[in-house]
């Protein structure tokens, strides 16, 4: 898609993939270098992206904390952009939208991307508290992600770092959307079956979509993480499937 902007997929997991774990409480995990990380994202983007489900389970305002990366945030940005455009998609805007601290945070500018499923009340309240994109729907009646990418690059953004939840990543990776994924993983195991959540969700990929990275860099901290950053290679149905999975995996 041309004129689309840069797409960076940042999360941290257990080593076993898990984000939080069976009771689902609210964990920080990451340590403070994980969080510096997430930080150089934040400052570098135009904009942050999150699903419905990441804004119910945990709520958050998508900030640049630190008074260093601010101060860089103010100086390039001015005082309208010390925060990245607060972004979330949620394709029918069934919730209420002024009880989230996202959408009443007085620093951030929020923009919510939704269908025309949305009823007019929904949209009427969306618009008190943050810009409202109605885009095209996809066949299933989700929010069409490509619209939303679309929309984006429209907006001018050239970065966006996109943090979650599991379904959207997913629906994202699906999509073609994302160009890299940058992964802490941390030292710990949660462990759970299907019910617990992880970084990448979803319906799952059949064996001839599995998507390829390639590891651009690997480096490891004190604290027992490592940081991963890998480029997501272009989606197989662009060539052969079969020959794409049998190059990544032996195929029995």
């Amino acid at each position: 898609m041309p004129d689309r902007p840069r797409i960076v997929l940042g999360m941290a997991s257990s080593i076993d993939g898990k984000i939080t774990t069976r009771e689902r409480p609210k964990l920080r995990y990451g340590s403070d270098e994980d969080r510096r990380r997430l930080e150089a994202r934040r400052v570098a983007a135009d904009a942050v992206l999150i699903g419905k489900g990441q804004l119910v389970s945990d709520d958050p305002p998508l900030l640049v904390r630190s008074p260093e990366c601010r101060q860089r945030r103010l100086s390039e940005r001015g005082p309208e952009g010390i925060h990245p455009v607060n972004c979330v998609v949620t394709s029918r805007l069934d919730l209420d939208i002024s009880s989230f601290e996202f959408f009443n945070h007085a620093e951030t500018r929020r923009v919510v991307f939704t269908t025309g499923a949305a009823p007019a009340h929904a949209l009427a309240l969306a618009r008190r508290h943050a810009t409202v994109e109605v885009v095209g729907a996809a066949a299933d009646g989700r929010v069409d992600l490509q619209s939303v990418v679309r929309r984006m690059g429209e907006l001018g953004w050239s970065f966006v770092t996109l943090e979650g939840g599991g379904t959207l990543n997913f629906a994202m990776l699906q999509a073609g959307l994302v160009d890299e994924i940058q992964l802490t993983l941390c030292p710990f195991v949660f462990g759970g079956g299907g019910g617990v959540p992880t970084s990448i969700d979803g319906d799952g990929f059949p064996k001839e979509a599995i998507r390829k990275l390639q590891l651009a860099s690997c480096e490891t901290s004190a604290t027992g993480e490592a940081f991963l950053r890998y480029l997501v290679e272009p989606a197989p149905a662009a060539i052969e499937p079969a020959a794409t999975f049998s190059k990544a995996f032996r195929v029995r």
